[in-house]
């Protein structure tokens, strides 16, 4: 991507013009391009500081209207935004010094902040409002760890167990959960987080919005995904799928709500929620259908209703694998 083309989107970021999926395009760019995350911080805080509210149309006016009021030749004006370019390498050259400077004093501002840890009980569920905005629901046994104050260029917490989270907007500063293998990057949406601690998986289902979903084990730019989308990532990859994610909040609704779908995919929903292996037994079974409004309760009493409404058999094995048969 060109220069210029990285600017507008930076300056749109910064003046909140920029839409969810400009923002996480811009995210997936500094993540990768050192030069351009030392770029975009610095404009960043440059911006922050002066907080002159003036939107990005404004701001390119400004800039274009001192050109053309200019006595230079012609052959020898820059456009505006190339003017803009060149003003903010000149700026981040100057702020080089101060920014090194400022880094030790940083350091001891994020040793001195205190942390809260809040902790669903194993038997009842939690709500907490994060100093940003964000609303955050534990489901049973899941904790949060965050900071008292989202202090620097990222708002960082930390998950075990499952979640449901509304993130506050903030183009500037973008939340990031650690939960087991994963990060989980936002600007602001609504979705559903799950650590397995047993075979050590994280799923994300998204409700609103976008995310990156990324291993941060592995030196990779992770996986966008979108409303309606779901995010599985085990030891070798990310699966990435398309769905109804109803079903991912039914800890929180306490209602599975399942509308003429497949009994695969019935099948696949079950064994996020509940941690179970299903084998269907026969290609007739794949076929079927499934339209239903069940309670959440145990997997038990989930599939022994499954089976009579579609007429079929199952049994679970010693392993805890289960099998539908007709």
């Amino acid at each position: 991507m060109e220069q210029n083309e990285f600017l507008d989107l930076a300056i749109a970021c910064l003046a909140g013009a920029a839409t969810d999926e400009e923002r996480l395009m811009l995210e997936k760019m500094v993540v990768t391009d050192a030069s351009k995350k030392a770029l975009f911080n610095a404009l960043a805080e440059n911006w922050q500081a002066d907080n002159s509210g003036e939107n990005v149309s404004r701001a390119w006016e400004k800039v274009a209207a001192r050109l053309e009021d200019s006595d230079l030749p012609r052959h020898k004006r820059f456009s505006a935004k190339n003017w803009l370019a060149a003003a903010m390498l000149v700026f981040c050259a100057g702020m080089g010094w101060m920014l090194i400077t400022k880094r030790a004093g940083n350091q001891k501002e994020v040793e001195s902040v205190s942390w809260t840890k809040v902790e669903a009980g194993n038997t009842v569920k939690d709500s907490v409002w994060l100093p940003d905005g964000t609303y955050v629901r534990l489901n049973k046994g899941a904790a949060i760890t965050y900071p008292d104050n989202f202090a620097g260029t990222e708002r960082q917490v930390r998950l075990t167990g499952e979640g449901y989270f509304e993130v506050s907007k903030n183009p500037v500063k973008p939340f990031l959960i650690h939960v087991g293998n994963a990060v989980v990057k936002v600007i602001g949406t609504a979705f559903n987080v799950r650590e397995n601690r047993q075979d050590t998986t994280v799923m994300v289902a998204v409700m609103e919005g976008l995310v990156l979903f990324s291993d941060k084990t592995k030196n990779k730019t992770g996986s966008l995904l979108r409303a309606g989308y779901i995010g599985l990532l085990d030891r070798e990859s990310i699966q990435v799928s398309q769905g109804n994610t109803t079903n991912y909040l039914s800890w929180y609704s306490n209602r599975l709500i399942f509308e003429n779908l497949s009994l695969p995919e019935v099948s696949r929903q079950l064994e996020h929620l509940y941690g179970v292996n299903i084998i269907i037994k026969s290609k007739e079974l794949k076929s079927l259908a499934l339209t239903a409004n069940i309670n959440h309760g145990s997997f038990a009493d989930v599939i022994s209703k499954i089976a009579y409404s579609l007429d079929v058999h199952y049994r679970i094995s010693n392993s805890g694998t289960v099998e539908l048969f007709k």
